[in-house]
Order: C-alpha cells, then structure tokens, then sequence
C-alpha cells in the first residue's frame, strides 16, 4: 500500500510511471512547495502515500491549490506529488491461475471521467459520474499492451491472488498510475464489472481465491 515504493518497483521493471516526488508528514509545507516549484511546473497531482479510494487525492493547478492539497493529503501520512499525464484511462485486474506464473487478466477497462478537467476520483467513483466500459473502446495492440504490462505490475510488487492496476494511455506511451492489491467488490467497483466481462461469476471467483489460499499459493 506505499504507492511509493511501488513506483520504485515499476521502474526497476521498466514501466513508464509519471515523475513523483516525496513528502514526509509534517514537513514545511511553504518551504517544500517553493523548492518543488523551483524546476517542476503546475498541475500535479497530489495524493495520500497509503491508502485507496483516491481518498484526499487532488489535482493542484495553482501554489494555493498545491498547498491546501498536501494539507489535506498529510492528514493520512506520508505525501505524493506527481506529474499530470494527460490521456485515456483504463484499469486492468490479474487472477493468479493455478499454476506458478500463470495468469488471468481479464479485458481491460475503459474509463471515462464526468469531464475532461477531472480525474477518477473518490467523487467519480463512487458518485455514478464517470463512464466504465469493458471491454474498453481501445486498439488490439493497445489491450494486448495494458494486459502485458497489468501482469509486470503485479509480479513487481510481489503481489498475490489478484490485483487491480490503473493506467493512463498517453501519446508518450502507457504509465502506470497505481496498483490496488485489495480491489473492491461493491456495486459500483470495477473488478466485478470485468468479471461479468468475462463470463465469470464472482461465487468462481472467490472459490478460485479460497483454492489458491489454501494451497500455499
């Protein structure tokens, strides 16, 4: 859940990822927004290190708005600042097979915020505002691309039994944003939505889950 380290693990295998800088909780927040300002230009975005949801993440176009949205962000720890990639989104979840290395990933996710200066924020998420489409509206090569590197993600970070990885495709090629190890399962979350996409119910789903558990996997 540090976003963080995460990044670190993404560039070690290779993966585009927007250029971050971190903030400890508690700094200077004056000092450290003039000192970022000095050779980075606005918008960023701002985000809790930890954490889901996009809970307290914010894009900051003015020295006010970056401010107030590290105060806010620092209420939940440690502080992300990152570059704005501009481009289509789209979120793509694994399944670990039963075999070591082999993978489910399942057709990736077309995201379409309420308006072209908003993101998928808390707001989006769970406000009914934004647009899911799955399979999302993209070139073959383009799927082919968001699943081969959803699969990366997941093996960089060592994660286990699923993930959910979240991706801007801009004309500098796909970042990665973040990777959600402990994706939701409420009407309005997006791994059932692929699920459904794919002809799986979420009762195989979870008996999958529990099996790979189980076996040590």
């Amino acid at each position: 859940m540090n976003k963080n380290l995460a990044k670190e693990r993404f560039h070690d295998m290779g993966i585009l990822t927007p250029g971050g800088e971190f903030i400890e909780r508690n700094t200077n927040i004056p000092d450290t927004v003039a000192h970022f300002l000095h050779d980075k230009q606005l918008p960023v975005i701002v985000k809790p290190i930890s954490g889901g949801s996009s809970v307290a993440t914010r894009i900051a176009r003015t020295n006010e708005e970056l401010i107030g949205a590290i105060h806010e962000a620092n209420q939940y720890g440690d502080v992300l600042l990152e570059e704005v990639i501009i481009g289509k989104e789209a979120t793509v979840c694994v399944i670990d097979g039963e075999q070591a290395d082999e993978y489910f990933v399942l057709y990736p996710i077309e995201i379409i915020p309420p308006d072209k200066n908003s993101f998928f924020d808390f707001d989006a998420k769970y406000g009914g505002n934004s647009q899911e489409i799955c399979p999302g509206r993209f070139t073959l090569s383009i799927h082919s691309e968001l699943r081969d590197l959803a699969v990366k993600a997941h093996k960089a970070i060592g994660a286990r039994h699923y993930s959910r990885s979240d991706f801007i495709i801009s004309d500098k090629g796909i970042y990665i944003l973040e990777i959600n190890t402990l994706p939701g399962f409420t009407e309005k979350s997006l791994f059932p939505l692929a699920l459904k996409a794919a002809d799986v119910s979420v009762s195989d789903f979870l008996d999958h889950i529990i099996k790979l558990s189980l076996s040590g996997r």
